[in-house]
């Protein structure tokens, strides 16, 4: 019985750790390190606030019917290892909004998604 327990447990050595496959190894979160505003229209104030969480936010100001500039998040930083294959990842988007009404302001709920 002692012989075959250490057979089995050599296998399982050998099966785990001499495949290419990375099982369950997951990262983050992780912020990008740099953001920038692509277009001239309607641009986004402190496009590099968005680089971490710390409620600071990049705004921009639109009327009805108006779509903002891009704003793009880049260099999260990650380390893939050149074997990996990714099979998810999840994005997580911190959000706040208001809304003027007549003469006063209505804050929208802050979301991530």
């Amino acid at each position: 019985m002692c012989i075959n327990l250490k057979l089995l447990i050599g296998l399982l050595f050998i099966a785990l750790f001499s495949s290419n496959t990375i099982i369950g190894q997951i990262a983050g979160p992780n912020s990008p390190s740099t953001a920038s505003n692509i277009g001239t229209t309607y641009p986004w104030s402190n496009p590099t606030n968005v680089t971490s969480s710390n409620n600071t936010y990049a705004s921009v100001s639109l009327n009805n019917g108006q779509v903002s500039d891009v704003l793009v998040a880049t260099n999260f930083g990650f380390s893939i290892p050149t074997n990996a294959t990714i099979d998810g990842v999840t994005v997580e988007i911190e959000k706040y909004g208001s809304q003027t009404v007549f003469f006063g302001t209505t804050p929208l709920k802050r979301t991530a998604s």
